[in-house]
């Protein structure tokens, strides 16, 4: 091949290394963005293969630059080059500076470091409270496991769009409304506060409907909801009527930062589908005291706190009437307290993973139906999709009362809890639990169950991919079984003096811990409590 051949093909070759390493780069950067878009509270790694991937595209390019500058435009051949030392050493340094400069470069255009092997590490503590000893008891650390779970691209999206909403009424300043507000127009609120505004709403009625003509913004951000409190604005709202008729028509929205609102003996009430009845997000912050809550539609909860959002409930009744309409879906926190509610066709609340909820002195009848797998439940703590971040659910249940009304297609099969791919910490204090037959049931997750003053009953089943830990003290009595098909290798059984256990079925743990070292809190009915495969009771 003659000279001018070569040259033709070693500069082709520097073209074509530094477009597929300029492709390379884009292709990470784009994949980062769309992961950061989508869930603005993480910190996405782009994966190793990227950064691999330029070092060695890198390289070559630094290096087919130094054959040509070293073989003088191919008048030397490749054996001629490599034959001196000072070719021997720039080839080298070529190659190492090039992987290096490339991945440094990228870095920055990127936006992101590669991602790193790593274990999630969820080890929280359980106390286990006697009363009847005086003198305190050191609390045990539970380590557990959670099986790895794939680092999928979470569905949240990063930006918040709540700057789209817009309204019959768009308030920046201080401001009193005591009249009708209506609206029928697609994605325009009846009232909207804006920064800055400290808005009072006093026996007033609102009325919403047109629907929502972008489904994301309306479920994610609350856009198009009837009222609406966007970052910096205070809502005070006094015996006022919302009522909303449309599709993704939110009652109402406190979204953003320093967005606050008050509700007091009011009434909301939502009737079509994806429309709950409160709404808050991006760290925004709402009260509810006293009124009526009501969704007739589909997929429309009554509270809806999304991540790092606070809703508070109090003295309240609530009603839904669609499918996958619990009284809570959480991300964030709920906090409710005297709450009188019934969730005719769904579960009575749907924790995600970071969620934590906190009823007490509340009293739910629940049909107790989850529409997406069939299941029975009460309560349901998920990550189905296995995409959000494994941060554990938190439910804490105090002085409550439920019951699966008999007409129920649940009534005889439900269960209390359903754990699903996630982390559970559950703490029963006193609950008052009528007509649901089964306990637990746990698929590829962990279940932390502490139980003071609490009497329960019916079976605790888990998976080969899940871990157990039940804790019964001050009283507490369970009746039923634990792991009976003797599926899940990690199951740990503790009670202290006062507290009960009455067999239905055998009970097999891989650790059991009885205050009473001669096992008479036990009533076995002919059936034994295993440990490891071995009959202690």
């Amino acid at each position: 091949m003659d000279r001018r051949a070569k040259n033709y093909l070693s500069y082709v070759a520097v073209i074509l290394l530094t477009y597929f390493l300029g492709l390379t780069i884009l292709s990470a950067s784009e994949e980062h963005t769309l992961i950061q878009r989508l869930n603005p509270e993480s910190a996405p790694q782009i994966g190793m293969g990227y950064y691999l991937l330029i070092a060695l595209l890198g390289a070559l390019l630094l290096c087919a630059i130094a054959w040509i500058y070293l073989s003088r435009k191919n008048a030397k051949t490749f054996k001629e080059v490599l034959q001196t030392k000072k070719g021997q050493t720039v080839f080298a340094c070529s190659g190492i500076s090039g992987a290096l400069l490339s991945c440094l470069a990228s870095l920055g255009l990127i936006g992101s470091l590669p991602a790193m092997p790593h274990h999630a590490d969820l080890t929280p503590s359980v106390a286990i409270n006697d009363s009847t000893e005086a003198s305190e008891q050191e609390v045990s650390s539970t380590s557990v496991y959670i099986p790895p779970i794939p680092e999928l691209p979470p569905i949240k999206p990063a930006e918040n769009h709540i700057e789209l909403a817009k309204g019959i009424q768009t308030i920046a300043n201080q401001q009193t409304i005591t009249d009708l507000i209506e609206s029928n127009q697609p994605d325009l609120s009846c009232v909207l506060g804006l920064e800055g505004s400290h808005i009072t709403i006093d026996s007033s009625i609102l009325q919403k409907s047109g629907d929502s003509t972008v489904l994301e913004d309306a479920l994610l951000f609350g856009v198009n909801g009837a009222l609406v409190a966007a970052p910096g604005s205070t809502l005070n709202v006094l015996a006022t009527r919302i009522e909303t008729n449309g599709l993704a028509n939110t009652g109402v929205v406190v979204n953003g930062l320093n967005a606050t609102a008050s509700l007091t003996g009011s009434d909301v009430l939502t009737n079509a589908l994806h429309s709950p009845a409160y709404f808050a997000g991006y760290q925004g912050q709402l009260k509810v005291t006293e009124g009526y809550s009501s969704t007739q539609g589909d997929a429309s909860a009554i509270f809806v706190p999304q991540s790092t959002a606070i809703i508070e409930a109090q003295s309240l009744n609530a009603n839904t009437l669609g499918l996958d309409s619990p009284l809570v879906l959480a991300q964030g926190i709920l906090k409710g307290s005297n709450i009188n509610a019934t969730i005719d066709r769904s579960v009575l609340a749907k924790i995600k993973s970071g969620g934590d909820v906190t009823l007490s002195d509340s009293k739910f009848t629940v049909g107790a139906m989850q529409a997406e797998t069939d299941e029975h439940a009460i309560f349901v703590m998920e990550n189905r999709d296995q995409s959000e971040k494994q941060d554990w659910t938190v439910l804490n249940l105090n002085n409550n009362e439920w019951i699966v009304p008999t007409t129920s297609p649940a009534s005889n099969d439900a269960f209390c809890f359903v754990i699903d791919h996630v982390g559970a910490q559950i703490e029963l204090i006193n609950n008052a639990i009528y007509q649901v037959p089964q306990l637990a049931k746990v698929s590829a997750g962990k279940l932390n169950l502490n139980c003071i003053q609490q009497i329960l009953q019916g079976p605790l089943v888990a998976d080969q991919d899940s871990e157990v830990n039940m804790n019964l003290t001050q009283s507490s009595i369970f009746t039923g079984s634990i792991n009976a098909n003797q599926a899940c290798p990690k199951v740990k059984l503790s009670l202290d003096e006062s507290s009960q256990i009455v067999l239905t079925d055998n009970i097999y743990v891989s650790e059991f811990n009885n205050a009473n070292a001669t096992n008479t809190n036990i009533t076995t009915n002919g059936f034994h409590i295993f440990v490891n495969g071995n009959p202690v009771v």
